[in-house]
């Protein structure tokens, strides 16, 4: 909590750091605030634009946004109607960080990670043209 204190007071003092709004964004992130989070990721592209990182974990707050869906469809896996209506939310939030990680691959070809991340969120809308394409960029990464 200190350090967060500090950190903003650092943007206060220099509020054109990207760095120091993605590290609170991490910071919102852990501590479980994903919206402040998202803000502060985005404010870190907008004064970086080739911000890959912050790419990276624009997407990853999005889709924790979808855990405690997930937590409720797995309490839920012999209500058929709720569960499917729960799954519906949850590929929103899904197709939600799709443009996060695809951005973040645009600046950083060579990110298996963000490749294997796309290609498993790909799969779980059946966009399975763009899995297939990804696929294929991941076994060239090899």
């Amino acid at each position: 909590e200190k350090f967060k204190e500090l950190l903003t007071l650092a943007v206060s003092l220099n509020p054109t750091d990207p760095n120091l709004h993605y590290n609170i964004g991490v910071m919102n992130m852990e501590t479980g605030d994903v919206d402040a989070s998202i803000e502060n990721f985005k404010k870190a592209v907008e004064l970086k634009p080739d911000y890959v990182d912050a790419y990276i974990n624009m997407g990853a707050a999005t889709l924790k946004k979808a855990e405690p869906i997930v937590e409720e469809m797995n309490q839920n896996l012999s209500n058929f109607d709720k569960y499917d209506a729960l799954q519906i939310q949850q590929l929103e939030f899904y197709k939600e960080a799709i443009p996060y990680f695809e951005k973040a691959f645009e600046l950083d070809p060579a990110n298996r990670s963000v490749a294997q991340t796309l290609s498993g969120i790909y799969e779980q809308l059946e966009m399975y043209d763009k899995q297939k394409a990804m696929q294929a960029k991941i076994a060239e990464m090899q």
